[in-house]
């Protein structure tokens, strides 16, 4: 912190206005000048001439204008500094230790920062608890209820007794997906993201591991995933965010795809945005519905074409993760069983 800053917060009647600090600074930078004449007349240091005064007020001037100019430098140290702690935070995770006794409007925003960061860095700490919590305490007992319907099945038995096998797998996978999608919800750490963009990362790499991991639920609907995209493209973006959009994106369009369907994902760069689709053959959607498919819980969400559940959160997280890519994506679709297409477009 500025020691011109810190001493001129002991002055009295200033110490609680910054802009009175500038125009305390202001004041006697245009003054330098008069007085320092003044004393040179009064004192006769100099045999004054016309031209000697001159040229002791245009030396005046410019070393007021120098001390002026410093000290005003000086006094923007609480805005420098606050501005080094907000990026330290976002891109290293570093928390500030700005002074929180100075009164003065600068002094303020130094402490609200400083709180605010703080009180930020704990509800991220606690978001990780709660998420830790769920996992172990309620992901265990949801696969072990599905684990008894599964024997359940497997016993010989009256058809109602199957019916209820089935019942209990199918309450749990439900559960289990909301769990999931909520667990993504509270992992989903925008400031932690921001800081490990990849410049140059091969799209090609991120879409086939986001194919590879839903490989298993496309070949249990017999659906094809097929993929088109354009040679070398790149983007500069988190990988691992970047596989949960699009794992997202295919997880719910097998979903909505009958057995034996297609899916298509394409890429190629356009007027300098990369434009990449995910299109399915499945149930669709009515065209008014596109614009809240990506709410939070939105009222859109519906069963899959084998009773599967959904939770309205996978679509509210892949836009949340392309716009933090500075991209945007958008839903299409003709209308009931034409299927439906979702489109990125991202920064070239």
């Amino acid at each position: 912190m500025s020691s011109i800053y810190q001493g001129l917060n002991n002055w009295p009647f200033i110490k609680k206005s910054y802009p009175a600090k500038f125009m305390v600074i202001a004041f006697i930078g245009i003054h330098i000048p008069l007085i320092i004449l003044s004393v040179c007349i009064v004192f006769e240091v100099f045999n004054f001439s016309k031209i000697s005064a001159v040229l002791v007020v245009l030396a005046a001037t410019l070393v007021a204008t120098i001390i002026a100019l410093y000290t005003f430098y000086q006094l923007l140290a609480p805005l420098q500094d606050s501005k080094k702690a907000l990026e330290n935070y976002l891109n290293n995770k570093t928390l500030p230790n700005l002074p929180v006794i100075y009164t003065d409007e600068a002094g303020i925003l130094m402490k609200e920062i400083q709180h605010t960061l703080t009180a930020l860095d704990t509800l991220i700490e606690e978001k990780k608890d709660v998420a830790a919590l769920l996992s172990h305490d309620l992901r265990t007992p949801l696969t072990q209820f599905v684990g008894l319907g599964q024997m359940i099945k497997r016993e010989e038995g009256s058809q109602r007794l199957q019916e209820m096998g089935d019942m209990m797998i199918k309450i749990g996978e439900q559960q289990l997906d909301f769990l999931n999608g909520i667990l993504e919800l509270l992992s989903h750490n925008e400031l932690e993201r921001a800081s490990s963009f990849t410049p140059n990362t091969p799209l090609a790499q991120v879409t086939t591991n986001a194919i590879n991991n839903v490989s298993q639920l496309a070949a249990a609907k017999d659906i094809h995933i097929h993929q088109s995209l354009a040679k070398d493209l790149t983007f500069t973006v988190n990988p691992e965010a970047f596989t949960q959009v699009f794992q997202n994106l295919l997880t719910n369009a097998i979903k909505f795809s009958h057995n034996g369907g297609n899916i298509y994902v394409n890429a190629s760069r356009q007027n300098g945005q990369l434009h990449i689709t995910v299109k399915d053959e499945g149930l669709g959607f009515a065209p008014e519905q596109a614009a809240i498919l990506f709410n939070r819980y939105t009222t859109a969400r519906k069963q899959g074409t084998a009773g599967e559940a959904s939770t309205g959160l996978g679509l509210y997280l892949v836009r949340k993760i392309v716009e933090q890519h500075n991209g945007n994506i958008q839903a299409f679709s003709n209308g009931a069983n034409t299927g439906a297409s979702f489109e990125i477009k991202m920064p070239g």
